[in-house]
Parts: structure tokens; C-alpha cells; sequence
């Protein structure tokens, strides 16, 4: 974050009830945590439920924060916890998941102008790769998303997580595992499917 005095000085402000301050944090993380659930839940409604519910419990929550320093990863605990929690309503309910078709396109960084026919295909592999990261189980796809797309550290992750750092690289180095045999699984499929 930009300026980190500021940041502790609004978290301390909030911390006493000012809903501005309170305000302005959100602000400063609301666009990362809505990527980071979006990433995990794959679909808008629910990762806008988990960030405004997640937001909920931080205020609701923030007087009991001892060490402000510790706020972002404080945060993404609690939006873990919420993306876990509808993970699990999901399979509990049995519902398929839905697809987000164009924003999987969106998602494709396309660095120079390229073919239709190159399009196509980049499209169909990061279709193929969002496929892999979905099929994962809850707790691989939480540590997967957090590591890769957030950035953090295995301990930052352990941390959130509450959970040894051991469990982490394991859950990791598991969820790598998977995504790898998906993906040649389904470009061997893709391969055959072109012959």
C-alpha cells in the first residue's frame, strides 16, 4: 500500500468507530479482495457477497484487531474464511458452477495483435487453465489463488490460514500436482480431438 503511516492512521481512526476512515480502507482494498474472492468463487454475485460480508465482519471485528500492522493479512483471513464458507454451501447444495464465458476471455492478456485463429486458441487454453483452478478442491484453490494471483508469501498464506507452513506448501505443492495432470489430461484430449 501506498503510504503505510496513513493506512495505520485510518485503521487506528476506525478502530475508534470513524466510519470515514473506515471508509477510506475499504477503498484502498476493496478492488484487490473482489479479485482475489472472484478468483476463487468464480462467479460475480457470490464474490461480491463474500467481499461485502467479509467487509461486515472486519468493522464488526476491528476493535478486537491488537496489531494494526497486521490488518491486510487480518483481512484476507476473514475473506478466506467467507470464500471457504460459500465453497462448501455449493457442494453441500450440489449446484453446478456457473460459467463466466467473455470475462475468462478478458482475463487472456493478449500482448500483440494476433490472428483470430490465435485468439481462438489462447482463448481455449486459459479456458482450459480457469477449468483446471475450478475443479480444484476448496482449500488447494484458496492457497492456489492467494499464492499466484495475490502474491503472498507461504508464510503470509500460513498465516491467513492459520494453518503450519508445512500444510500450506503441502496443500500447494498438492493443488500444483492436480492443475498439472488436468492440464495434460485435456491437452492430450484437446490434441485428439483436433486429429
Amino acid at each position: 500500500m501506498e503510504n503505510p503511516e496513513l493506512e495505520l492512521e485510518l485503521i487506528r481512526r476506525a478502530q475508534q468507530g470513524d466510519l470515514r476512515a473506515y471508509g477510506a480502507l475499504v477503498k484502498r482494498y476493496e478492488e484487490r479482495m473482489f479479485y482475489t474472492a472472484y478468483r476463487i468463487l468464480h462467479q460475480r454475485e457470490d464474490a461480491e457477497d463474500c467481499l461485502q460480508e467479509t467487509f461486515l465482519r472486519v468493522w464488526d471485528r476491528l476493535r478486537e484487531l491488537s496489531d494494526v500492522r497486521a490488518f491486510q493479512l487480518w483481512v484476507y483471513r476473514i475473506l478466506s474464511n467467507q470464500a471457504l464458507d460459500i465453497l462448501r454451501r455449493r457442494e453441500r447444495q450440489r449446484e453446478g458452477l456457473e460459467s463466466y464465458g467473455s470475462e475468462v476471455l478478458h482475463l487472456a492478456r493478449v500482448s500483440s495483435p494476433a490472428s483470430p485463429r490465435e485468439l481462438l486458441r489462447r482463448s481455449r487454453e486459459v479456458e482450459r487453465i480457469e477449468r483446471a483452478i475450478e475443479e480444484l478442491p476448496p482449500r488447494q484453490k484458496l492457497v492456489f489463488v492467494l499464492r499466484h494471483f495475490q502474491g503472498l508469501k507461504l508464510t503470509e498464506i500460513a498465516e491467513v490460514l492459520n494453518s503450519p507452513l508445512g500444510t500450506v506448501k503441502a496443500t500447494l505443492h498438492n493443488a500444483l500436482q492436480k492443475l498439472q495432470g488436468s492440464l495434460i489430461g485435456s491437452g492430450e484430449v484437446d490434441e485428439r480431438a483436433r486429429r
